[in-house]
C-alpha cells in the first residue's frame, strides 16, 4: 500500500483542529454545571392612583431587581414622562425624596401633578434601568387618565323622622344628615308645626350629621314641617363652586294622636219599678264600658 503523502502545513492544520475540538468538548463537559449567567437588572412599573384624573398628584414608581454575576451596583432609572411635563428621560429617586417613601429599597419614585388640560385616555411610555456594570433593561407602562369628577354641592341624604312619617312622639328630636361635611350657620333650619307653632332647638353634632332638640314638645296629632335653608349650608372642601346646597330641603311628619281619656264603665239598674206588696218584680240592670269593653245585662226576679 502506498503511504499517503501530506503537505507539512496540512498535518499541522489537522492536528490543531483536533486539539481545539477535543479541548472545547472537554471544557464544556467540565464547566457547564457551574456556569454563571450574567443577567441584567429588571424592573416593574407601578402608579397610584390607578386611574388618575387631570389635576391629580400621580406617584410613579419602578421596583428594580438588580442584575447578577456580578450583582448590579450604581443602579438608576429614567422614564419617558413627557406627557407629565417631566421630559423623555426623567430621573426617578430612591433617596427618600420626590415622593419616595423609603431610601435605598430599590423602588425608584417620582411624583407629579397631571396637568389640568390633559385629555382623558391611555398614556404609554417606557422606563430604563441601568447599572454601573454597563447593563440595562427596558420596561413599558400605561396610565389610564380618566375625566375629573365634577364637584357637587352638599345635599340632605337622611332625616329622622323620615319624610311623611306618622305617629312620631311629641318629644322626638330631629336628625339631619348631609352628603358631606358642612358648615351650618345662621338660620339654617326652620321647624314649624300646625298647632304648636314655630320651634327653636338646641343643635349638636356635625359636621355631617346634626341633631335638633326642640325647646318645647310638639302637640299631639299635628303636622310639622322642617326646612333646611340652602344658602346657610356650605361644604368644607376647597373645590368650589359649588359651595352651598342647590336648593332648600323641606320635609314633614305627623305626631302621634293623643291617647284616649280613661272613662270608667257605667251601670244602669233600670226602673223605676211598680209592684204590689206580696208580689214579685223582675229587675233588669245593664253595664257599659266606653273604652270598648263588652256590655253586660242581668235580670232578677225579687219578691216584695
Amino acid at each position: 500500500m502506498r503511504a499517503a503523502r501530506f503537505r507539512p502545513g496540512a498535518c499541522l492544520v489537522l492536528a490543531l483542529v483536533a486539539v481545539l475540538a477535543g479541548g472545547t468538548q472537554q471544557a464544556s463537559a467540565e464547566t457547564s454545571p457551574n456556569l454563571a449567567i450574567d443577567a441584567p437588572p429588571s424592573a416593574v412599573v407601578m402608579t397610584a392612583p390607578l386611574d388618575p384624573s387631570p389635576g391629580t398628584l400621580l406617584t410613579f414608581s419602578v421596583a428594580v431587581t438588580p442584575g447578577t454575576n456580578p450583582t448590579s451596583t450604581g443602579l438608576y432609572v429614567n422614564c419617558d414622562l413627557s406627557w407629565l411635563g417631566l421630559g423623555p428621560s426623567a430621573p426617578l429617586f430612591d433617596d427618600g425624596t420626590n415622593g419616595d417613601p423609603t431610601a435605598g429599597d430599590l423602588t425608584f419614585t417620582v411624583q407629579a401633578t397631571i396637568p389640568s388640560g390633559t385629555k382623558p385616555g391611555t398614556r404609554l411610555g417606557d422606563c430604563g434601568v441601568f447599572d454601573a456594570e454597563s447593563r440595562s433593561a427596558s420596561t413599558s407602562y400605561s396610565v389610564n387618565v380618566v375625566p375629573a369628577a365634577t364637584d357637587v354641592g352638599p345635599s340632605v341624604t337622611d332625616t329622622v323622622p323620615l319624610s311623611d312619617a306618622t305617629d312620631v312622639a311629641t318629644d322626638a328630636n330631629v336628625t339631619i344628615t348631609f352628603s358631606e361635611a358642612v358648615d351650618a350657620t345662621g338660620s339654617w333650619y326652620a321647624l314649624s308645626c300646625a298647632s304648636s307653632g314655630d320651634h327653636t332647638a338646641s343643635v349638636t353634632g356635625g359636621p355631617q350629621s346634626y341633631l335638633l332638640d326642640p325647646g318645647t314638645d310638639f302637640a299631639a296629632g299635628e303636622l310639622c314641617t322642617v326646612t333646611v335653608t340652602a344658602a346657610d349650608v356650605t361644604d368644607q372642601d376647597t373645590d368650589d363652586p359649588p359651595d352651598a346646597m342647590a336648593s332648600d330641603y323641606v320635609w314633614s311628619f305627623t305626631t302621634a294622636a293623643a291617647a284616649p281619656v280613661n272613662e270608667p264603665p257605667t251601670v244602669s239598674g233600670g226602673g223605676p219599678y211598680s209592684v204590689d206588696e206580696g208580689s214579685a218584680v223582675n229587675v233588669t240592670a245593664g253595664g257599659n264600658d266606653p273604652e270598648g269593653g263588652r256590655s253586660r245585662c242581668a235580670s232578677r226576679t225579687t219578691a216584695v
